[in-house]
């Protein structure tokens, strides 16, 4: 996806705030790369089957915390704010912030709250 806002508001930058020249942009970005999430969420999400930035923008972010919490009971909700955030290249305490209770009453209804 291109233009892509990081939460720093430039265009085409990464989440440690580097921007992307032209030969990066035609290579892939990585989960990593993407703001709010670092190796350690990357990393639980690929145990879950998310490899790729295309994979995680297809996936339903309710589902994927689902089996996120069933893999990781431990999961917080900040990282499905911070999937939801990656996903509408958004930071996550935005999300956090402007959707916690539609998302709590979500999660409430899929018996997860």
């Amino acid at each position: 996806m291109s233009n892509r806002q990081g939460w720093s508001g430039k265009r085409n930058t990464l989440s440690d705030g580097s921007d992307l020249d032209h030969a990066q942009m035609k290579q892939p970005i990585t989960l990593e790369h993407l703001p709010g999430l670092g190796p350690k969420s990357s990393s639980m999400l690929r145990d879950v089957g998310i490899v790729t930035v295309r994979d995680l923008y297809s996936a339903d972010p309710y589902f994927l915390y689902q089996s996120l919490k069933r893999r990781f009971p431990s999961t917080s909700l900040n990282l499905l704010y911070a999937i939801m955030g990656a996903q509408e290249q958004r930071h996550w305490l935005e999300i956090k912030k402007e959707r916690r209770l539609e998302i709590l009453m979500r999660l409430e209804e899929m018996g997860m709250a």
